[in-house]
């Protein structure tokens, strides 16, 4: 299956789509199907992608300036719904580096996350109803971006593939055993998060976490776009 829905040059990085926002598109339209498709509903979905654009931008950006910062040279980027996968041209000796480049998107979203908070009176109240997550209207729109950044940071402090924190988790564990070795231990991980992230979703009838749980599934062999080949391309198919 092609992992992409389109690719484009941004000066000397290659840009590609991910297919699983096709996930989001999906939800978005069980929100709808269950608020019975009224027209101010569709507008307010639309926004509300934009945002969840908006915000995944902010995730990179805080990277790529962190990135650039650390002498990390980037040759292409996959866009994904909870982030992107840079493709390294060489991954840094200095493993500090990439700890920090990969700590500033899920740390960009967050600090977003808690600016919002106090634009949001009274904040739990926002909690306290259900039709909020996920449901997006004129009176719950910093709510929701809040949650949207709130969900990003968090989501990709998860130890699996190919979110920040499995990233992170291979970088660690490449200390003691060899990238082979580390990989597979992520990928099992990422497995087992999964699962995890899968049945909560199930069990409590959450259709973010239910998504989420499919997303890294679908998206576990996508890791390796994240090495470097020896010839210093990347590929951009699973």
């Amino acid at each position: 299956m092609k992992a992409t829905l389109f690719d484009f040059q941004y000066r000397d990085i290659r840009v590609s789509v991910h297919w699983t926002f096709i996930l989001i598109i999906i939800w978005f339209f069980i929100d709808n199907l269950l608020t019975g498709f009224n027209e101010n509903g569709w507008i307010w979905s639309f926004i509300m992608i934009f945002s969840l654009l908006a915000s995944i931008f902010v995730h990179d950006l805080a990277q790529a300036l962190v990135g650039t910062i650390c002498g990390i040279e980037i040759n292409g980027l996959i866009i994904m719904p909870i982030g992107s996968l840079p493709s390294l041209v060489k991954r840094p000796q200095r493993k500090i580096y990439e700890f920090l480049m990969l700590a500033a998107g899920p740390a960009a979203n967050l600090t977003i996350a808690a600016l919002l908070m106090f634009f949001l009176h009274p904040y739990k109240a926002y909690w306290n109803e259900p039709e909020n997550i996920g449901a997006a209207y004129s009176g719950n729109f910093i709510f929701q971006l809040q949650f949207i950044n709130l969900s990003l940071g968090l989501l990709n402090l998860l130890p699996a593939f190919p979110l920040d924190g499995g990233r992170a988790l291979e970088t660690l564990l490449e200390k003691k055993y060899d990238s082979s070795r580390a990989v597979k231990i992520v990928n099992m991980t990422s497995i087992w998060v999964a699962l995890g992230v899968f049945a909560a979703g199930t069990i409590y009838m959450q259709y973010p976490l239910f998504l989420v749980g499919l997303f890294i599934l679908f998206t576990l062999r996508i890791g390796k776009y994240y090495h470097p080949l020896k010839n210093g391309t990347a590929q951009t198919s699973t």
